[in-house]
């Protein structure tokens, strides 16, 4: 008993040390207040078929899926985290989609772009509002971004450079998404609208005003055929991707959506705390994954459509099995904090999820021991622990005392 409270004094007293040198990269700020609408319940489930994996996805992306380190429902149980870090309020991950060497986070700070080996800084752009929303193009050439000026801004991923300014939202813009053919970008904002844009002009195309709340959610289609865009209003509307007509209307209680790999599904994440499957085609309903217990603010299917990862306001990030609704594993993490975002990389070797408490948590099964966690300014500061350690309230207590003495809440 005495050599294991020693042991817990020395590590406690590491990570005071290390958070005493690692000050806040931004002051404090007032969390905003999410705008959430009344639960609205989902349709009585119907007899249709269920997600398999098919033999031919769409060719954005060559990867092999079957290559060790892919995260499949088989494999699911063993995820663990394998990085985390604190650098400021995060509100949205994307990864690169030509490899899953980084990724791209829109913060108070910037947007920034992170290695997922060691999470180091490589790039950071500096927009003129916060951002809330991130999309990056198929071809990973362009990062779209916007924020509560309800101006979007397109960049060269690679330089930073500003391309166009797209002006049309009149409240924040919270949801974006590219065209897998790199022409056109949707976009989705507090002011109840869906607009089209023309990425190499600044154009907009069209402007959809059928929703009569504000938009939770846009996503495109992997095949390029329809684009959805998911509503406080309660409903989830399929549109024609060149005639920006609507194909489907289909009610729910919505605030995240997103499609399928195989374009035939798509994943909704609730108010009510469900997580629903949805057949593209017949506007049915496949299943109900149930769990948890508040708003459903992220969604997103792993590359092989096989399994889907959800982050909600209750402060977990859950991995189910697409096909059988099955409840796979919650993903550890260091506080109760409101996950704002979750994304699979499109390799499937990794889980990203950002929350409410300034964090990045970075999950995989193929990386070694030791996990690392990290605070930065202008020098970055790091250290290890032991897997027994990583789900245990120290972690959670580090970042309250680095935050404390770096002056951040």
């Amino acid at each position: 008993m005495k050599l294991t409270s020693a042991f817990l004094c020395m590590v406690c007293g590491l990570i005071l040390v290390v958070s005493a040198c690692a000050p806040g990269l931004e002051p404090t700020q007032t969390q905003e207040v999410t705008k959430i609408p009344e639960p609205t319940l989902l349709p009585t489930p119907t007899a249709v078929t269920t997600p398999t994996q098919q033999s031919t996805l769409p060719k954005l992306y060559d990867y092999d899926l079957s290559a060790e380190g892919v995260i499949h429902p088989e494999n699911a149980a063993q995820v663990r985290q394998i990085g985390h870090i604190s650098l400021g309020r995060f509100f949205d991950v994307v990864f690169s989609p030509n490899s899953s060497d980084y990724l791209i986070l829109a913060s108070t700070a910037g947007i920034m772009k992170l290695s997922t080996s060691g999470l180091e800084e490589i790039g950071i752009i500096y927009p003129h509002s916060k951002t809330y929303a991130l999309a990056d193009s198929t071809d990973g050439k362009m990062i779209a971004s916007g924020g509560p000026s309800g101006k979007l801004y397109l960049w060269d991923a690679d330089s930073g450079e500003l391309l166009h300014k797209l002006e049309g939202h009149t409240d924040s813009v919270v949801s974006l998404a590219f065209s897998p053919d790199k022409q056109t970008l949707i976009s989705g904002g507090y002011d109840g609208l869906v607009c089209v844009w023309d990425i190499h002009t600044g154009d907009k195309l069209a402007e959809l005003s059928e929703h009569a709340e504000w938009i939770a959610g846009v996503a495109y289609a992997p095949d390029g055929q329809s684009f959805a865009s998911g509503s406080a209003d309660g409903t989830l509307r399929l549109w024609d991707a060149q005639t920006r007509s609507e194909k489907t209307v289909i009610e729910g209680s919505l605030q995240s959506i997103a499609f399928s790999p195989d374009s035939k599904w798509i994943v909704t994440g609730g108010n009510d705390g469900l997580v629903s499957i949805w057949d593209v085609n017949s506007g049915k309903l496949s299943r109900d994954l149930e769990g948890h217990s508040g708003p459903v603010l992220s969604v997103a299917f792993s590359p092989d459509g096989m399994g889907v990862v959800t982050g909600s306001v209750d402060g977990t990030v859950r991995v189910w099995n697409a096909k059988t609704g099955e409840l796979i594993r919650t993903l550890p993490s260091q506080s109760d904090a409101v996950v704002n975002a979750v994304q699979y990389s499109p390799d499937g070797t990794f889980i990203a999820s950002t929350a409410d408490d300034r964090s990045l948590h970075l999950f995989g099964t193929h990386r070694p021991e030791p996990n690392w966690v990290c605070w930065r300014k202008e020098t970055r500061i790091c250290f290890t622990m032991p897997s027994f350690l990583q789900t245990s309230s120290i972690w959670q207590l580090a970042a309250q005392i680095s935050n404390r003495l770096s002056g951040r809440t």
